[in-house]
């Protein structure tokens, strides 16, 4: 399974693509980032800038491309600070669906810290230390308290670094402006920072791109090479850098080794902010993790979604795959599901010969057959409507329109009023297809019916038909009246459609069944060797 993970953040926006696999772990495929920089100047206007989201939303369309052509099946978008914070956030969210086709969950400040915490002890070994983490973005900086899998304490703080720059004046900022900024620091910070150092922490670990600027940064200083992940800088390396990028303007910082170009407007801000913490905190070492907000959203999904993913990865067919996943969304009951979907296959095999039908419409039959029973979830009365509902609007891939509208036609019809062509759901349908429906729709009540207590009592059932006959034969070591009291409550529709008068026989399953027809196909057979509809000839009559 593959999914991406979208990061839209006060600076940047980030994407990362990845293989999911079921033990929990997964792959990165791919990543990506813009330097967009949502939050310029919003922080003064309370509003998102037109050139800011035109970026922003450039950058969007680019990602759902990339994650396209990886095929993923899920998409986890979330915005921060700057998109919570602005009076026309829920603007340029609309706009994301509108352009883009992403759904974007604007998440809170504390929610973004256990994300982000989620990620560092998948990729920081932390044991049992007390550690903590420190986020440096564009609008808020999360701090993180943890121990082991928990985080014991989160806050956001408005102390981003684009936020901070904007409280700067010139360039190099005047003394008075970094004084301010200073205060500032320390006034956020004193309300939140006895919690972290009641206890003195074991590990202090910095996260995202202002951090990983100074591990850059300290790296090219000291010429020793090596990689950001993991690499331990100094506090008084951060002071050191910070002290001089303070004396630099822009230009000036844009020639520091280490230092991107577009970071050289607010990497001063970032490092006051930075050195402040550190301080505050006592640390004298900072561990840089690369992972971050992304990587959590992802590891995040795994821990809910480990059931879903391991039956993903046993599903190779990506609409049985679509199929369960609408299942599972609705709670619907699995094995009752694909019972039903069973006996109406093995109906559908032995009944070959009457009603002429291919392997298409037998997999119309046992996708319905799976989905019969998804309206449930929205309540007893009229579920087969609701059904209906739920399978045409259930974005269900792999499936033409075609297709998904005689899906929801025969599951719509498992229950209550036989089809009617002027009933909508039948009217939309081709004539040809309004009679596979009928066919369909009379087989899926009767298996409906032969699961009746959704206990799966009837282990199999075969069906002979012989002149205007049609033998059934439930097969069962349990007692099954009220399985056979559902069938034939629910026979109407196969009597109408196939002319046969019905009779159950209730058999153990030694006792065997009488051979099928030649002409048969066995209940396991290919559907791929099927006539196509071109070359079937129908033994049936319309209807």
């Amino acid at each position: 399974m593959r999914v991406a993970a979208i990061d839209i953040g006060t600076n940047s926006v980030h994407l990362i693509v990845a293989e999911l696999r079921p033990d929990g772990s997964f792959r990165v495929l791919d990543g990506h980032k813009e330097m967009v920089q949502l939050g310029r100047g919003e922080f003064r206007d309370r509003r998102l800038a037109p050139d800011a989201v035109t970026r922003a939303l450039a950058a969007l369309v680019n990602f759902r491309r990339i994650a396209a052509g990886h095929e993923v099946t899920r998409t986890l978008a979330v915005a921060t600070s700057a998109v919570r914070e602005a009076s026309n956030g829920g603007d340029f969210i609309e706009e994301v669906e509108r352009q883009a086709g992403i759904r974007v969950r604007v998440i809170t400040g504390e929610e973004e810290g256990r994300l982000i915490y989620r990620a560092v002890r998948h990729h920081v070994e932390l044991g049992e230390r007390r550690v903590v983490v420190i986020d440096i973005g564009g609008g808020s900086v999360e701090l993180v308290l943890g121990k082991g899998k928990r985080a014991l304490v989160v806050d956001s703080l408005k102390l981003g670094h684009i936020r901070m720059a904007e409280a700067l004046d010139g360039d190099p900022p005047s003394a008075e402006s970094l004084a301010a900024l200073r205060a500032a620091c320390r006034k956020a910070l004193s309300g939140v920072v006895e919690a972290y150092t009641r206890l003195p922490p074991e590990l202090v670990v910095g996260t995202s791109g202002t951090i990983e600027t100074f591990a850059r940064m300290d790296l090219a200083a000291s010429r020793d090479g090596g990689e950001v992940h993991l690499h331990v800088v100094e506090t008084e390396s951060v002071r050191r850098l910070t002290k001089r990028l303070l004396k630099l303007d822009a230009a000036g910082r844009r020639k520091v080794a280490g230092l991107e170009n577009r970071r050289a407007d607010t990497i001063a801000a970032g490092g006051i902010v930075l050195l402040e913490i550190l301080e505050q905190l006592g640390a004298e070492l900072l561990t840089t993790c690369t992972a971050a907000l992304r990587e959590g959203l992802i590891l995040d999904y795994l821990d809910r979604s480990r059931e879903r993913i391991q039956r993903e990865d046993s599903l190779p067919d990506a609409r049985l795959r679509s199929a369960h996943e609408l299942l599972h969304k609705t709670s619907s009951d699995l094995a009752h599901a694909t019972h039903v979907a069973r006996i109406a296959l093995q109906l559908f095999d032995d009944l070959a010969e009457r009603h002429g039908l291919d392997g298409d419409a037998r997999q119309i039959l046992h996708f319905a057959g799976l989905l019969h029973d998804i309206g449930l979830d929205v309540g007893h009365r009229r579920h087969h409507k609701h059904s209906y509902y739920l399978i045409v609007n259930g974005a269900l891939r792999g499936f033409t329109s075609r297709e998904i509208a005689m899906i929801g036609a025969v599951a719509r019809y498992h229950r209550n009023a036989l089809p009617r062509v002027r009933h909508p759901e039948m009217a939309a349908l081709r004539k040809a297809d309004q009679r596979v429906v009928r066919v369909l729709a009379g087989l899926l009540r009767v298996a409906d019916g032969l699961d009746r207590g959704h206990n799966q009592t009837v282990e199999a059932v075969h069906c002979r038909a012989a002149g205007t006959r049609a033998t059934f034969y439930v097969l069962t070591w349990h007692d099954a009246e009220i399985e056979l009291w559902g069938a034939r409550r629910k026979i109407d529709l196969f009597t109408r459609v196939f002319e046969l008068e019905p009779e159950f026989r209730l058999e153990k399953p030694e006792e065997g069944v009488p051979p099928a027809s030649p002409s048969a196909p066995s209940p396991d057979h290919d559907p791929s060797d099927d006539p196509s509809p071109d070359t079937a000839e129908p033994s049936l009559q319309a209807g």
